[in-house]
């Protein structure tokens, strides 16, 4: 059951840091768009 909380917890973290990298690429795109434009 522990295993599987901790499982649980690492893929939680994955997905949550693929989000946050997600945004802020597109935070930094609109930044460079915003600052082309």
């Amino acid at each position: 059951m522990k295993a599987l909380t901790k499982a649980l917890k690492k893929v939680t973290m994955k997905a949550f840091m693929k989000r946050l990298m997600k945004t802020a690429r597109n935070i930094s795109s609109a930044l460079l768009l915003s600052v082309f434009i």
